[in-house]
């Protein structure tokens, strides 16, 4: 089996890997396992190559994905704008923030405007037709020109974001009765990019001495 040593030093800093998304393909020259990311490793994993060590692997504390939202929501404050990706990152660091869970981009999407949480449903709407037909709606002109305007209302659903936060640290609670049942309404969606990850994962795994 593989070393703790070695599975902690690779969980900090990974030399490479690859992403498949909605906005193409490419390859990283630097990659690390982040709480989500190693979150969505753990629970979604698929392996593809070499030996499975995720029983060595950690899932995040409760503080370590707190501190990962609150990240992921200044980095929104920064660069929200004129994406509706940027209404999608909100609805996931939600989704996490009551659950303590991982959804896709689409689902949290379809959870927020089923909660009622984004306060331009109207928005959320597209922002979800684009996200399941990007290539056909992000060529047209009107979409292109509707894109523009909607940092006003990236940065209300980040207020939303920012006011769930807050009251989260007020209270230090853990995922309580509501949030679980609001996790397990929606026990059925995945999330996506962890066979990514244990492609890079394993075959990077798979090419280091083994602990005797």
């Amino acid at each position: 089996m593989f070393s703790v040593e070695f599975v902690s030093l690779f969980t900090e800093i990974c030399s490479g890997g690859s992403v498949w998304g909605t906005s193409g393909q490419r390859i990283l020259s630097e990659f690390s396992l982040d709480p989500f990311t190693n979150m969505e490793l753990i629970r979604d994993g698929v392996l593809v190559f070499g030996r499975d060590f995720r029983n060595l692997l950690s899932f995040p504390s409760r503080a370590e994905v707190l501190r990962a939202i609150q990240r992921h929501y200044e980095t929104i404050r920064k660069y929200g704008a004129s994406d509706a990706g940027w209404l999608l990152d909100t609805a996931r660091c939600l989704y996490t923030l009551k659950t303590n869970q991982i959804a896709a981009k689409t689902a949290a999407g379809e959870c927020a405007q089923e909660h009622h949480l984004c306060p331009n449903p109207e928005v959320m709407k597209k922002a979800l037709e684009i996200r399941r037909n990007p290539e056909k709606l992000l060529k047209d002109e009107s979409v292109t020109k509707w894109l523009k305007t909607i940092t006003p209302q990236i940065q209300e659903f980040a207020d939303v974001l920012e006011n769930a936060l807050q009251k989260e640290m007020r209270s230090g609670s853990e995922v309580g009765t509501a949030a679980h049942f609001f996790y397990r309404s929606h026990s059925s969606w995945q999330s996506y990019g962890s066979a990514s990850v244990c492609a890079l994962l394993y075959s990077f795994a798979s090419t280091q001495p083994m602990a005797r």
